[in-house]
């Protein structure tokens, strides 16, 4: 009996799955297209980089803004790209501590 159910053939269904309706088009693209890409995007990159930039060392009427931003940036964990300004405006906030209202938890958090 044990030696009938090793000999056996598995027979298994086969789903017989219809077409996409999108084709191909996604899998076969132009040559070059992908390097125009990579380029656009990286260019979109540097822009927005200088973007940030200009808003980290833009002067702010309250610290808490600037201190607001500089937590966005690292919770979206890009902080690296602007390592050295986030330290310099930091260690300028540590020298020259600003004034922030003591109600305002959240504030004095994120200058400690």
């Amino acid at each position: 009996m044990p030696s009938e159910n090793i000999n056996a053939e598995i027979v298994r269904p086969l789903a017989d799955f219809s077409g996409s309706v999108w084709g191909f088009h996604f899998l076969s693209l132009p040559p070059n297209s992908m390097e125009k890409q990579n380029k656009f995007h990286e260019q979109h990159l540097q822009e927005l980089k200088e973007e940030v930039k200009t808003l980290l060392l833009a002067s702010v009427v309250k610290p808490s803004q600037k201190l607001n931003l500089i937590d966005s940036i690292q919770r979206l964990g890009v902080s690296y790209h602007f390592e050295t300004d986030i330290e310099e405006i930091l260690q300028e906030m540590y020298k020259n501590p600003p004034y922030i209202h003591d109600d305002d938890l959240n504030n004095v958090a994120l200058l400690f």
